[in-house]
């Protein structure tokens, strides 16, 4: 009789420089904001709801990619980057997605979510 184990290997995807970019600048502007607030990772841990292992891979520009998302915005969001956090993915700041729009319009269609099966 043969026994196979199955291992889950969990594949992290690669990011590009954009991303990568903003990852760090996260990682740093949360970092800053904490020392301006003289807290100590421990502190800033127990606000953000989360052990100090993962309060620290926040702040590592390395580590932040494995993080959830949302603790990540709960971090922002409590060291007062709540109106950065609210903006992103606002369909006003999409440029492409409105000139696409407009364009849709100029050609007498009408975008809107029953035409994507929304």
């Amino acid at each position: 009789m043969v026994l196979y184990h199955i291992v889950r290997v969990k594949i992290k995807p690669a990011l590009n420089f954009e991303s990568t970019t903003a990852l760090e600048n996260i990682a740093r502007g949360l970092r800053h904001a904490r020392l301006a607030r003289a807290e100590s990772q421990i502190t800033a841990a127990a606000r953000v709801g989360v052990g100090l292992a993962t309060y620290q891979r926040i702040e590592s520009a390395d580590g932040i990619s494995g993080v959830a998302t949302g603790t990540v915005l709960t971090a922002l969001c409590l060291y007062g980057f709540a109106e950065d956090v609210l903006a992103l993915g606002a369909p006003a700041r999409d440029a492409e997605g409105l000139r696409l729009s407009y364009r849709g319009r100029v050609r007498g269609r009408t975008l809107n979510a029953s035409t994507h099966g929304l």
